[in-house]
Protein backbone atom coordinates (compact mmCIF):
# COMPACT_ATOMS: atom_id res chain seq x y z
CA UNK A 1 0.00 0.00 0.00
CA UNK A 2 2.74 2.38 0.84
CA UNK A 3 4.79 2.42 -2.72
CA UNK A 4 0.64 2.91 -4.53
CA UNK A 5 0.82 5.77 -2.17
CA UNK A 6 4.17 6.96 -3.13
CA UNK A 7 3.83 7.00 -6.43
CA UNK A 8 0.39 8.29 -6.05
CA UNK A 9 1.74 11.31 -4.37
CA UNK A 10 4.84 11.72 -6.71
CA UNK A 11 2.16 11.72 -9.94
CA UNK A 12 0.03 14.24 -8.57
CA UNK A 13 3.00 16.48 -7.41
CA UNK A 14 4.62 16.70 -11.07
CA UNK A 15 1.25 16.92 -12.65
CA UNK A 16 0.42 20.50 -10.44
CA UNK A 17 4.25 21.45 -11.55
CA UNK A 18 5.76 22.34 -15.18
CA UNK A 19 6.99 19.47 -16.61
CA UNK A 20 9.58 21.63 -18.76
CA UNK A 21 10.88 25.11 -16.83
CA UNK A 22 12.78 26.81 -19.48
CA UNK A 23 14.22 30.06 -19.87
CA UNK A 24 13.70 32.87 -22.50
CA UNK A 25 16.13 35.83 -23.31
CA UNK A 26 15.28 39.39 -24.53
CA UNK A 27 17.71 42.02 -26.06
CA UNK A 28 17.52 45.61 -25.42
CA UNK A 29 19.16 47.41 -27.64
CA UNK A 30 20.33 51.02 -26.89
CA UNK A 31 19.40 50.44 -23.01
CA UNK A 32 21.92 50.02 -19.82
CA UNK A 33 20.71 47.22 -17.27
CA UNK A 34 19.49 50.58 -15.16
CA UNK A 35 17.32 51.92 -17.91
CA UNK A 36 16.20 48.14 -18.22
CA UNK A 37 15.37 47.80 -14.91
CA UNK A 38 12.89 50.33 -15.46
CA UNK A 39 11.00 49.05 -18.37
CA UNK A 40 10.91 45.62 -16.68
CA UNK A 41 9.58 47.61 -13.31
CA UNK A 42 7.60 49.47 -16.03
CA UNK A 43 6.03 46.07 -17.36
CA UNK A 44 5.78 44.10 -14.30
CA UNK A 45 3.47 46.77 -12.84
CA UNK A 46 0.93 47.05 -16.08
CA UNK A 47 0.32 43.34 -16.06
CA UNK A 48 0.05 43.18 -11.93
CA UNK A 49 2.52 40.82 -11.68
CA UNK A 50 4.04 40.88 -7.98
CA UNK A 51 7.77 41.26 -7.58
CA UNK A 52 10.75 41.11 -5.03
CA UNK A 53 14.31 42.54 -6.08
CA UNK A 54 16.85 40.48 -4.63
CA UNK A 55 20.28 40.93 -3.50
CA UNK A 56 21.62 37.60 -5.22
CA UNK A 57 21.99 38.08 -8.84
CA UNK A 58 23.89 35.39 -9.64
CA UNK A 59 26.43 37.30 -11.85
CA UNK A 60 23.91 39.96 -13.48
CA UNK A 61 23.26 43.74 -12.14
CA UNK A 62 19.90 43.37 -11.69
CA UNK A 63 16.70 40.59 -10.60
CA UNK A 64 13.24 40.15 -9.90
CA UNK A 65 11.38 37.01 -8.42
CA UNK A 66 7.76 36.66 -8.38
CA UNK A 67 5.81 37.57 -5.12
CA UNK A 68 4.02 34.88 -3.45
CA UNK A 69 0.47 37.28 -4.53
CA UNK A 70 0.65 37.00 -7.99
CA UNK A 71 -0.62 34.66 -10.87
CA UNK A 72 2.86 34.78 -12.54
CA UNK A 73 6.17 32.34 -12.24
CA UNK A 74 9.15 33.78 -13.07
CA UNK A 75 13.12 34.97 -12.37
CA UNK A 76 14.00 37.68 -14.28
CA UNK A 77 17.57 38.36 -14.39
CA UNK A 78 18.83 42.01 -16.15
CA UNK A 79 22.63 42.44 -17.32
CA UNK A 80 24.77 44.00 -19.92
CA UNK A 81 26.50 42.12 -22.49
CA UNK A 82 27.83 45.71 -24.40
CA UNK A 83 28.31 49.03 -23.32
CA UNK A 84 25.44 50.14 -25.40
CA UNK A 85 23.07 47.28 -25.34
CA UNK A 86 21.23 45.28 -22.00
CA UNK A 87 19.49 41.73 -21.86
CA UNK A 88 17.03 40.30 -19.90
CA UNK A 89 16.51 36.53 -19.21
CA UNK A 90 13.40 35.42 -18.04
CA UNK A 91 13.21 31.73 -16.35
CA UNK A 92 9.33 30.67 -15.84
CA UNK A 93 7.50 27.09 -16.48
CA UNK A 94 6.88 26.43 -19.90
CA UNK A 95 6.42 29.17 -22.20
CA UNK A 96 5.44 31.95 -19.60
CA UNK A 97 9.04 33.47 -19.64
CA UNK A 98 8.56 34.45 -23.31
CA UNK A 99 5.18 35.47 -23.29
CA UNK A 100 6.64 37.73 -20.27
CA UNK A 101 9.33 38.76 -22.49
CA UNK A 102 6.95 39.64 -25.58
CA UNK A 103 5.68 41.86 -23.00
CA UNK A 104 8.83 43.26 -22.35
CA UNK A 105 10.09 43.71 -25.98
CA UNK A 106 6.25 45.34 -26.93
CA UNK A 107 6.42 47.92 -23.76
CA UNK A 108 10.30 48.90 -25.42
CA UNK A 109 8.73 49.76 -28.86
CA UNK A 110 8.82 46.50 -30.74
CA UNK A 111 6.51 45.70 -33.06
CA UNK A 112 3.60 43.48 -32.70
CA UNK A 113 4.31 39.52 -32.86
CA UNK A 114 1.94 37.33 -35.08
CA UNK A 115 -0.15 35.52 -32.15
CA UNK A 116 -3.17 36.90 -30.61
CA UNK A 117 -5.77 35.27 -28.08
CA UNK A 118 -8.88 35.72 -26.52
CA UNK A 119 -9.48 35.75 -22.88
CA UNK A 120 -10.58 32.61 -20.89
CA UNK A 121 -13.22 32.30 -18.82
CA UNK A 122 -12.44 31.44 -14.82
CA UNK A 123 -15.48 29.61 -13.92
CA UNK A 124 -15.35 27.30 -17.23
CA UNK A 125 -11.86 25.82 -16.19
CA UNK A 126 -12.49 25.69 -12.65
CA UNK A 127 -15.49 23.66 -14.02
CA UNK A 128 -14.05 21.69 -15.61
CA UNK A 129 -11.52 21.07 -13.46
CA UNK A 130 -13.61 19.93 -10.77
CA UNK A 131 -15.29 17.77 -13.67
CA UNK A 132 -11.85 15.96 -15.17
CA UNK A 133 -8.63 18.16 -14.34
CA UNK A 134 -7.60 16.90 -18.04
CA UNK A 135 -10.06 18.59 -19.27
CA UNK A 136 -8.81 21.72 -17.26
CA UNK A 137 -5.74 21.82 -17.76
CA UNK A 138 -6.74 21.22 -21.95
CA UNK A 139 -8.85 24.40 -22.04
CA UNK A 140 -6.48 26.34 -19.71
CA UNK A 141 -3.09 25.76 -21.52
CA UNK A 142 -4.62 25.11 -25.53
CA UNK A 143 -5.02 28.68 -26.89
CA UNK A 144 -2.47 30.46 -24.79
CA UNK A 145 1.19 31.95 -25.07
CA UNK A 146 1.80 30.12 -21.78
CA UNK A 147 2.00 26.45 -23.32
CA UNK A 148 2.63 24.69 -26.23
CA UNK A 149 0.63 21.86 -27.57
CA UNK A 150 2.80 18.65 -26.78
CA UNK A 151 3.46 19.74 -23.04
CA UNK A 152 -0.66 20.27 -22.62
CA UNK A 153 -1.25 16.81 -23.87
CA UNK A 154 1.10 15.22 -21.85
CA UNK A 155 0.15 16.82 -18.53
CA UNK A 156 -3.30 15.93 -19.72
CA UNK A 157 -2.50 11.82 -20.16
CA UNK A 158 -0.58 12.05 -16.41
CA UNK A 159 -3.92 14.29 -14.93
CA UNK A 160 -5.85 11.23 -16.49
CA UNK A 161 -3.57 8.50 -15.07
CA UNK A 162 -3.35 10.42 -11.17
CA UNK A 163 -7.06 10.15 -12.09
CA UNK A 164 -7.03 6.49 -12.79
CA UNK A 165 -4.73 5.33 -9.75
CA UNK A 166 -6.66 7.48 -7.20
CA UNK A 167 -9.65 5.66 -8.22
CA UNK A 168 -8.23 2.59 -8.08
CA UNK A 169 -6.88 2.75 -4.68
CA UNK A 170 -9.80 4.29 -3.27
CA UNK A 171 -11.95 1.31 -4.61
CA UNK A 172 -9.64 -1.41 -3.94
CA UNK A 173 -6.63 -0.60 -1.45
CA UNK A 174 -7.76 0.76 1.33
CA UNK A 175 -11.19 -1.02 1.79
CA UNK A 176 -11.59 -4.03 -0.05
CA UNK A 177 -9.45 -6.46 -2.10
CA UNK A 178 -11.89 -5.76 -5.12
CA UNK A 179 -13.01 -2.99 -7.24
CA UNK A 180 -16.12 -1.66 -4.91
CA UNK A 181 -16.35 2.07 -5.66
CA UNK A 182 -20.27 1.41 -4.39
CA UNK A 183 -19.22 0.17 -0.98
CA UNK A 184 -17.24 1.65 1.46
CA UNK A 185 -14.69 2.42 -0.81
CA UNK A 186 -16.86 5.11 -2.47
CA UNK A 187 -16.05 6.99 0.25
CA UNK A 188 -11.84 7.07 -0.15
CA UNK A 189 -12.50 7.18 -4.01
CA UNK A 190 -14.29 10.38 -3.08
CA UNK A 191 -11.22 11.83 -1.00
CA UNK A 192 -8.69 11.02 -3.35
CA UNK A 193 -9.74 11.88 -6.53
CA UNK A 194 -11.37 14.90 -5.09
CA UNK A 195 -8.29 15.99 -3.18
CA UNK A 196 -6.88 15.66 -7.07
CA UNK A 197 -8.78 18.35 -8.40
CA UNK A 198 -8.64 20.58 -5.41
CA UNK A 199 -5.18 20.49 -5.84
CA UNK A 200 -5.20 21.61 -9.72
CA UNK A 201 -8.32 24.65 -8.83
CA UNK A 202 -5.72 27.44 -7.82
CA UNK A 203 -2.81 26.93 -10.35
CA UNK A 204 -5.06 26.74 -12.97
CA UNK A 205 -7.28 29.93 -11.53
CA UNK A 206 -3.84 31.66 -11.51
CA UNK A 207 -2.58 30.81 -14.65
CA UNK A 208 -6.13 31.53 -16.32
CA UNK A 209 -5.77 35.28 -14.57
CA UNK A 210 -2.38 35.71 -16.05
CA UNK A 211 -3.80 34.62 -19.09
CA UNK A 212 -6.57 37.68 -19.19
CA UNK A 213 -4.26 40.28 -18.16
CA UNK A 214 -1.36 39.58 -20.85
CA UNK A 215 -4.51 39.35 -23.38
CA UNK A 216 -6.46 42.43 -21.89
CA UNK A 217 -3.90 44.48 -22.92
CA UNK A 218 -3.40 43.61 -26.10
CA UNK A 219 0.12 41.95 -26.19
CA UNK A 220 0.72 40.05 -29.07
CA UNK A 221 2.80 36.96 -28.88
CA UNK A 222 5.29 34.92 -30.75
CA UNK A 223 4.11 31.34 -29.86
Amino acid sequence: MKIYLLILIWLTCISGSSLLAISASVDIPNKSAKQTRELVIKTLDKIEAGYTEVEETNGFAYRFKDSFFTPYDFDISIGNYSKQNSLVRIEANDRAGFAIGDAIMQENGHKPFANSYSTKSIILADFLTLVSPSAGILYTNLGSPFAKRSSTYLKALIYLGVDGIAFWLGSKTFFTHGIDPFDRGKIATAIMMGGHRLFHIVPITMQIMAHNRLVSLGYTFRF
